[in-house]
């Protein structure tokens, strides 16, 4: 009996060596993946603002994906600067956000000295876009529709998923100014 009491007593000393031993460097694991030295975890409205300041904040209405950097030409028109896109949306959606996105801007952007430039604006099946101006700043706006069950060959038919888009920042070409002569081909 004497040996079995000290098998038991033994047993019951290395559960616990292994028990702590496990729950120790479980802690320490888990301490040393939530140090400082790691990047946090960052609130999305504390985030850097890229674009044009006057477009902030988002429109509310909207969920949005994180702003990338955009270099394009256009007809020799070197553009350069921020793009955001949202989350998409069902067409069923459409009618109500998509007046109130472009309302929302509208009073938003000329209230600060920006300027709608309808040489630029552009409707087609199942997308728009419109430009406003300050200078050599520029901020284009626009949505897009993708039809979830398009048939080949066939008009734009819904349910769509759409997209709204904002796009800001400067011309390269410190010469240019925003102007609709220069986006003409000869």
């Amino acid at each position: 009996m004497k040996n079995n009491k000290g098998f038991i007593g033994l047993g019951i000393i290395l559960v616990i060596i292994v028990v702590l031993a496990v729950g120790g460097g479980a802690y320490y694991l888990g301490t040393k993946n939530n140090s400082t030295t790691q990047n946090p975890i960052v609130d999305p409205i504390l985030e850097v603002k890229n674009l044009v300041a006057d477009v902030y904040p988002l429109y509310p209405n909207l969920s949005w994906n994180t702003e990338v950097a955009i270099t394009t030409e256009i007809f020799d028109l070197k553009l350069s600067g921020y793009k955001i896109n949202s989350k998409n949306i069902l067409d069923t959606q459409y009618y109500k956000l998509g007046m109130s996105f472009n309302k929302y801007y509208e009073d938003k952007l000329t209230v600060k000295g920006w300027v709608r430039d309808n040489k630029f604006d552009a409707d087609g099946a199942g997308s728009s876009s419109w430009v406003y101006t300050k200078g050599k700043d520029f901020i284009l706006l626009s949505y897009k529709s993708i039809a979830i069950n398009q048939i080949p060959n066939e008009p734009l038919s819904c349910p769509c998923n759409m997209t709204f888009s904002i796009f800001s920042g400067q011309i390269n070409d410190s010469t240019q100014e925003l102007d609709v002569s220069l986006m003409t081909e000869d």
